[in-house]
């Protein structure tokens, strides 16, 4: 992504009072809207399109059975009550290299330069009892400092996007927690080791073992769902913020390969199960801005696979 696009973004967008409200599936509902914006307001008309998709969630059929009519409609949409929602916070950052080219690949970019990054900050209820059970001095136990999280906020997930506004196009380079994932390990690690022991790991210089089961008990739900909310974040921020309209993903072989990161690949369900939840389609189309970057065509004629895409406009 060009720099000075970049910090138009970051200057430009204001996330000061951004929350992101979210429960488990409430990306159906999300969906739901954005098809009956484009006027695809009966089950014939989700057929045909690229929602289709939707037809085969258990929340769907939920949400239209509540709103009462087979004709789907906004207002009908508002009368079915969003209960549980999760309020959380989004901040805004940036990560990779300011060079034209890249000279490492540390910060896994697809292309030279930098990404955007969308954060996902942990609610309020969260925090409260973080705070008040948590003796917390300099540095947080579950955060990987050499990440791209909130420096002011508790960072749950994180998404980083390059995008292009002459192409309409987005790619989200990746979805990512260390926060869930490294508590809940720990937890694990200290639940396997003889109960004798338990008092004496690391962890209790933070938080009592009482405590810290209470707080997994709670984790486990977040980690229900940390990935749909992070995704379906993105692509709100990416439709209705930055205004492109056909957002691409990596698969689980595009990211290994583009990224460099055959040594040390993600989980491998966030680059398959999650883009085809949402309704992704493989392809092996690239993105229009990508063919025109000198330093990947070489690597896009070589790659045999396919990417993910949601093309917004069909």
């Amino acid at each position: 992504m060009q720099t000075d696009i970049l910090e138009l973004v970051l200057a430009s967008v204001d996330v000061e009072q951004y929350y992101f409200p979210y429960k488990k599936e409430e990306y159906v509902r999300h969906f739901l809207e954005m098809a009956i914006a484009q006027n695809l307001n009966s089950k014939s008309l989700l057929k045909k399109s690229a929602f289709e998709f939707l037809l085969n969630k258990s929340a769907f059929n939920r949400l239209t059975a509540q709103s009462g009519s087979t004709h789907y409609s906004k207002e009908n949409l508002a009368l079915v009550k969003q209960e549980s929602l999760k309020q959380f916070k989004v901040t805004l950052d940036r990560w990779g290299e300011f060079e034209k080219h890249r000279n490492d690949d540390w910060y896994q970019t697809s292309l030279p330069g930098e990404n955007l990054v969308l954060q996902l900050n942990f609610d309020f209820e969260h925090d409260l009892f973080y705070r008040k059970n948590f003796k917390v001095k300099k540095w947080h136990p579950f955060v990987s400092y050499s990440h791209p999280i909130s420096k002011k906020n508790n960072t749950m997930a994180w998404s980083r996007i390059d995008f292009n506004l002459d192409t309409g196009e987005a790619f989200i380079e990746e979805i990512q927690n260390d926060w869930l994932r490294d508590a809940l390990s720990t937890h694990r690690k200290i639940k396997s080791t003889p109960e004798k022991k338990q008092k004496n790991h690391w962890i209790t210089d933070y938080v009592s073992l009482e405590d810290l089961d209470q707080y997994i008990t709670t984790l486990k739900e977040y980690n229900k769902y940390w990935s749909e909310a992070m995704l379906m974040c993105s692509i709100q921020f990416l439709l209705k913020e930055i205004g492109v309209d056909k957002i691409y993903y990596h698969t689980f072989e595009s990211g290994n390969y583009f990224k460099k990161l055959e040594d040390c690949p993600p989980p491998k369900s966030l680059y398959t199960k999650l883009p085809q939840k949402f309704g992704f389609k493989k392809t092996k189309e690239m993105p229009q801005f990508w063919q025109e970057e000198q330093f990947l065509k070489k690597r896009i004629r070589n790659f045999e696979g396919e990417i993910f895409c949601f093309d917004f406009r069909s």
